[in-house]
């Protein structure tokens, strides 16, 4: 509802007006949006209106009223911020409706547009029949959407239903090798259709079955072919792909099928992939039932075992071949077996489909979390095999070790996280190292105990002399370690060295929230690394960093600290005139 009266009387806002701005057809769809929710929210300031109608997302609208008339714009597709479209249309019908209700107690004014209307009907009643007529076929004659629908409708009053007649005007309906690509070009396109599937629609009542069965068939094949060079991505073929879409369900169960030949049917239409057609097997469950559907399924499953599984390299064809129906039937029992809870569906599913290393151990991991241990070995040793396991290595090493913890083989679990660890240090693999010693211990040998944070530490500081390379690597595992096991002290005396890097400074201020007499010297540190970088995205950086660590100064001693660090950072970066700027509007 509105939130304040807005005067439209001397404005033209009648529907010939709005179908010129929008144009017929979403004038209609405009209509039918209002017939929906006459009762609209929309918001007046001065001469302008904001609302919001919901289509298939809930889009805003933007309108605006002057002498000339009213012009707008939505955030729909179709409209892009800038066309009169549907939705534009709906709210101006709901203004005109309520203006209309709230000046019904009052003394009615007419409006100059409506005395001329009212003038042009005196003067058309005077008129003969016959100058009508030819006013009118010239009027319609001039539009070519008025002249599709008026053509239709008089077909349809002066003659029998024709199938063919109905065909031929299908195949008028969708062109085919039309490259369109702007919403106004696909939008003219599908208002023409339009009138043509709605007629369909009227007529389904007087064709035999067999009759709507192969018109609305031929209808989606065609509507689905146009669009192969028709991008739609403004969704305007939706009301002939729905309409088409009911019309075909409806055909389908005049047809009376046996379960059977349904089945049969939907497997066949399945492997035709039109793209626009009733979704199957979903648009036709209450046709299955459930017998019906385990039938469908069970059919399904059969194919898909007949079907050659693609190889490993093999690259999905944009050509809808064999390949491609395996991989539809794969997705679609893949979604019903986990619908059903259908393990061994889903097993078989996986084992068959499986062709890389990544595959084997999405299937590794499914068979690991269902209990199955025998087949997840054979599966381990599938995926160790792939050549492009290294890829999954981190994956196969865990599956690796949960199989053997599975078989109480604690020691070799261990030794085999250790071996990871010595190719390939990392902080996972060292945290997974100490978790495990700490969850198992009690099961391992005394031999086999060879966790000890320290010797690790040391380890890593010799094969950083030995590989300087790597140096780089291997310092910042080091930090990692000391960090994981919050060995603070050890951390202080390397920063002490300046041989702390940057990104690590935070993380060991954190690690002392209000001990100032600490910190202080890490976020001067911390400051100046920022401001090195002599960019203002990073002098605000170094700002944000001094109100932190001025908050942590609460004695007189640490304020009088963090004074001294001001001091000597202004008199240090004096050059830095915009990082100055910054530290006095922050009033530090």
């Amino acid at each position: 509802m509105p939130n304040s009266p807005l005067n439209l009387d001397a404005l033209d806002l009648s529907d010939e007006k709005l179908k010129r701005l929008a144009g017929t057809s979403a004038f209609q769809r405009g209509y039918t949006y209002y017939k929906r929710d006459p009762q609209l929210v929309y918001k007046i300031i001065g001469s302008k209106v904001t609302a919001n109608v919901s289509g298939n997302y809930p889009y805003q609208q933007e309108l605006t009223f002057a002498l000339q008339g009213v012009d707008g714009h939505c955030s729909c597709p179709a409209s892009e911020y800038i066309d009169f479209c549907k939705h534009c249309v709906a709210v101006v019908l709901a203004i005109r409706e309520n203006q209309t209700t709230n000046t019904l107690t009052k003394k009615p004014k007419v409006s100059a547009k409506q005395k001329e209307l009212d003038s042009l009907k005196g003067f058309l009643e005077t008129l003969e029949r016959g100058e009508l007529e030819t006013s009118l076929l010239k009027l319609i004659s001039e539009d070519k959407i008025q002249f599709s629908q008026w053509a239709l409708r008089a077909h349809n009053a002066l003659n029998p239903i024709d199938d063919k007649f109905l065909k031929k005007k299908i195949t008028q309906a969708f062109p085919l090798k039309k490259h369109l690509h702007r919403y106004s070009q696909v939008g003219q396109y599908f208002a023409q259709a339009e009138p043509i599937i709605d007629l369909l629609v009227e007529q389904r009542e007087g064709l035999t079955t067999n009759a709507l069965f192969s018109l609305t068939d031929y209808a989606l094949s065609r509507l689905d072919q146009a669009l192969q060079t028709v991008d739609d991505s403004g969704g305007y073929r939706l009301h002939c792909q729905d309409s088409l879409g009911q019309l075909f369900i409806q055909a389908v169960a005049a047809k009376q099928f046996s379960l059977q030949e349904l089945v049969a049917f939907l497997m066949t239409r399945l492997k035709e992939n039109n793209q626009i057609a009733p979704d199957i097997p979903n648009a036709y469950q209450h046709l299955l039932g459930d017998e019906g559907l385990q039938d469908f399924y069970q059919a399904m499953l059969l194919l898909w075992r007949k079907t050659p599984v693609p190889s490993a390299t093999e690259n999905y064809s944009e050509i809808w071949d064999e390949n491609s129906h395996y991989h539809l039937f794969f997705y679609q029992l893949n979604e019903y077996a986990r619908q059903t809870n259908n393990l061994d569906l889903l097993i078989e599913l996986q084992q068959r489909n499986a062709r890389t290393a990544s595959d084997f151990v999405n299937l590794l991991e499914f068979l690991i979390e269902a209990n199955e241990w025998e087949r997840a070995a054979m599966t381990l040793k599938r995926a160790q095999k792939c050549k492009d396991s290294h890829y999954v290595s981190n994956q196969i090493l865990n599956a690796e070790v949960v199989l053997l913890l599975q078989q109480e083989k604690h020691s070799q679990a261990y030794n085999l996280l250790d071996q990871a660890f010595g190719a390939k240090p990392s902080l996972v693999l060292y945290k997974k190292m100490h978790q495990f010693s700490e969850q198992h211990n009690h099961n391992l040998t005394s031999q086999a105990i060879s966790f000890e944070p320290q010797t690790i530490l040391d380890l890593l500081s010799e094969r950083q002399k030995e590989d300087p390379l790597n140096q780089f690597t291997f310092s910042r595992l080091i930090l990692d370690i000391l960090f994981y096991h919050q060995r603070y002290t050890e951390i202080l005396n390397i920063e002490a060295q300046d041989k702390l890097p940057k990104e690590y400074l935070s993380r060991l201020i954190d690690a002392y929230p209000d001990s100032p007499d600490v910190t202080l010297a890490l976020y001067e540190k911390l400051v100046a690394a920022y401001v090195r970088f002599s960019d203002n995205e990073h002098y605000r950086l170094a700002i944000s960093v001094l109100i932190t660590a001025k908050k942590i100064c609460l004695t007189a001693e640490s304020k009088n600290q963090f004074k001294l660090l001001l001091d000597r950072l202004v008199i240090t970066y004096k050059a830095k005139r915009n990082f100055i700027k910054y530290l006095k509007e922050a009033g530090l």
